[in-house]
């Protein structure tokens, strides 16, 4: 028992020997990794999130036509289930799309803003450019053309919904939507994030206001050419029903989602976390340096 209590002090003996030993390579390591660490966080820009609490409206859009349903199952004639999407949810995967990011987005927002910021000015609160990818001077990028401006959009909206700027957290327990905005100016950040909320209830909002139209419309003229007394009052019911709705389209602009919390202009960054990974690297400078000193004490 003595014995093997001897051997372990021995042990620790000589693990703390070989680690004095390497002490300067230890402290170069830790120090070298802790610098290289400091070089990479400061290369990299400040970012800046502004976020939004949104509450989903509760309506949902039928896969089926309504009137044209109506009509048929007046008639005599069954379709069959109608399949209820949750409007919401369908706009939160709209939002991600191309054809939203191309059609919608970038007639609001500034392309070079996606791709070419190189830093912000916290002073004058301009934003830098890389001059290898935007010329701010001429207002034009490098080697512009056709082929690479359209290479440029799919680039800016990978860019865009893969994490770099936009972020989307659904509460599933209480369905709130927590949707923020990252980029390098706060100020951006906010108004990209205004911006979009606003697309979205407007596109929505735009599109089951030509529905309603086009219903009132269609209901029109079907009263206009039948002259059966019950199908005159089954396309009445219809237009009054579709006369709602688009008074109720024409009461509100957060048709989709009602804005709990807006955005707002941060005033703190949210990466990088310089101090965190200066701390990080250290440690991993000071274990590898360690484990290098083992080494080369075991083979003496």
């Amino acid at each position: 028992m003595e014995q093997d209590q001897t051997i372990k002090e021995l042990d620790i003996r000589v693990l703390l020997h070989s680690l004095w030993a390497g002490k300067y390579l230890i402290t170069s390591l830790a120090i070298l990794f802790f610098v290289i660490s400091l070089i990479y966080s400061l290369t990299h820009p400040n970012i800046y999130r502004s976020e939004a609490l949104l509450l989903p409206k509760e309506s949902a859009s039928v896969s089926n036509n309504s009137i044209q349903n109506s009509l048929l199952a007046f008639s005599g004639f069954q379709l069959g289930s109608q399949k209820i999407i949750n409007q919401s949810d369908e706009a939160l995967r709209r939002i991600k799309t191309f054809k939203f990011f191309s059609e919608n987005l970038l007639e609001r927002i500034k392309l070079e803003d996606i791709i070419a910021v190189k830093s912000w000015d916290q002073k004058s609160l301009k934003l830098n450019y890389d001059p290898s990818i935007y010329d701010e001077n001429e207002k034009l990028w490098v080697g512009d053309n056709d082929r690479l401006s359209f290479e440029r959009q799919q680039s800016a909206h990978k860019k865009f919904i893969n994490g770099d700027h936009l972020n989307i957290f659904i509460d599933p327990v209480h369905g709130f939507v927590e949707i923020s905005m990252d980029h390098e100016s706060p100020y951006i950040a906010k108004e990209w994030l205004e911006e979009l909320i606003v697309l979205i209830n407007q596109l929505y909002r735009n599109e089951d206001k030509a529905l309603a139209l086009r219903s009132i419309s269609y209901l029109n003229q079907q009263l206009s050419e039948t002259s059966f007394t019950e199908i005159k009052a089954a396309l009445t019911e219809l237009m009054q029903k579709e006369i709602e709705k688009l008074t109720l389209i024409e009461e509100t602009n957060e048709y989709v989602f009602k804005v709990m919390d807006p955005p707002i202009v941060s005033e703190s960054k949210i990466k990088p976390n310089r101090k965190f990974i200066a701390i990080l690297a250290s440690l991993l400078g000071f274990f590898i340096g360690c484990l290098i000193s083992l080494v080369i004490y075991s083979r003496r």
